[in-house]
């Protein structure tokens, strides 16, 4: 018996080695997982600083984790047996009310972050689960914005919200969206969200496979913001054209955070086109020709690998900060403070202004360093402050905890 026990431990201890040392041959610094959209982890160079730091040892550990034999696959059959395992426990009927019947759906939790609607092939992220300290969170963000609103007299003060599909209210998920939603309505600033009344507004608006929206839904937005902003006195752009590149196959973050292990049909990706004045463009104070790689979809060279993110690549990505310039000296100057969302209406947005700022709080914090927003408003000439973030952003650990 004690022969037997040795052996298993022996191969045990082998395997577990063969492994390893696998993971830290097969690793390569500029290894990026599609699936996670993330950079995967390397061996920190041995040195003294990282040693005694353990640097060196914790890049070790997770080296092995991120680079071991077959992990892609391991990550499709977890999900996938996770997803059959709550569809038993954790399977949740929501009903749909609209003018014509009342629909049933199904919605099956694949993992932490994402949950499958079968009958609609559609990914969604998990419904909120109430928490006091994110409702804090959100009390306290939305009160900073309040607080330069009061100061800053001769500013016009905005905010809009771009709902998520899971915070709508067409599904019956609780009240904690809702809850939270209703914060916003006590603040002395003008507000408005994406108002989703149906499953076909959500399924126009917004990909299957990704958290942001579709042209459909970014329009929408667009035309939002300029109601919220101008109040019907000025009138949103219409498109000229529409660019539709049906040999693209979108599958955005709800297919990576599952890493892909559900099969369905990549989005499709299209753009509307418009007449826009000239402007300058400058990203992070180096002036740039072309906003986002628009180009590259219009001469077919782009990235069709699955899992590619063809709408921060299609759209200009977060960048600290992103200046338009028209020149349109009898236009104000607008400072918005965004997430992703904004993307693909900001140089749409920017042509109703002279100067147009786009901060991204997450990618300044990180690039430049403290966002102080009451110096910023000092030294630019800003006649209106948008923020622009989705709910998420509010939360304690979102984006605006880095606005000062």
């Amino acid at each position: 018996m004690k022969i037997k026990k040795i052996i298993f431990v022996i191969v045990f201890l082998t395997s577990l080695s063969i492994f390893g040392l696998y993971a830290l041959i097969n690793q390569e610094k500029s290894n990026i997982s599609y699936l996670e959209k993330r950079h995967l982890s390397y061996v920190e160079t041995l040195s003294v600083n990282n040693w005694l730091t353990r640097k060196f040892q914790e890049s070790i550990d997770s080296t092995i984790t991120d680079n071991f034999w077959m992990r892609n696959d391991w990550l499709k059959y977890y999900n996938k047996t996770n997803m059959k395992l709550n569809s038993i426990g954790n399977k949740i009927l929501f009903i749909l009310f609209n003018s014509k019947s009342e629909q049933k759906f199904s919605i099956q939790k694949v993992n932490e972050k994402i949950s499958f609607i079968k009958e609609l092939s559609y990914l969604i992220r998990n419904p909120y689960i109430y928490d006091e300290t994110v409702e804090k969170g959100i009390k306290s963000n939305i009160e900073k914005i309040n607080f330069l609103h009061d100061k800053y007299e001769n500013i016009e003060f905005y905010i809009y919200l771009p709902t998520m599909p899971h915070e709508a209210n067409i599904f019956d998920f609780g009240t904690e969206s809702a809850d939270y939603l209703k914060l916003f309505y006590e603040t002395k600033i003008p507000f408005k969200k994406l108002e989703i009344h149906n499953i076909y507004q959500l399924k126009e608006m917004y990909f299957k496979t990704d958290h942001h929206w579709t042209k459909f839904g970014a329009y929408r937005g667009y035309t939002d913001i300029i109601e919220l902003l101008f109040d019907e006195l000025e009138n949103p752009r219409i498109p000229v054209n529409e660019e539709k590149f049906n040999d693209i196959d979108f599958y955005g973050s709800h297919s990576r955070d599952i890493a892909h292990s559900i099969e369905l049909e990549g989005d499709s990706i299209s753009k509307y086109v418009f007449d826009l004045p000239e402007y300058k463009l400058y990203i992070n104070n180096v002036l740039t020709e072309e906003y986002g790689n628009y180009g590259d979809y219009v001469k077919g060279v782009v990235n069709n690998t699955k899992g590619f993110d063809h709408y921060n690549w299609m759209y200009q990505r977060r960048e600290a900060e992103i200046i338009f310039d028209t020149d349109q000296k009898n236009l104000d100057n607008i400072l918005v403070i965004s997430d992703s969302m904004s993307n693909a209406i900001r140089d749409i947005l920017a042509s109703h202004f002279n100067q147009s700022i786009f901060v991204n709080l997450d990618k300044y914090e990180r690039d430049i360093g403290d966002f102080q927003i009451e110096e910023y408003l000092n030294r630019r000439d800003i006649d209106k402050v948008l923020v622009m973030v989705s709910l998420g952003n509010y939360f304690p650990t979102g984006e605006l905890k880095h606005l000062k």
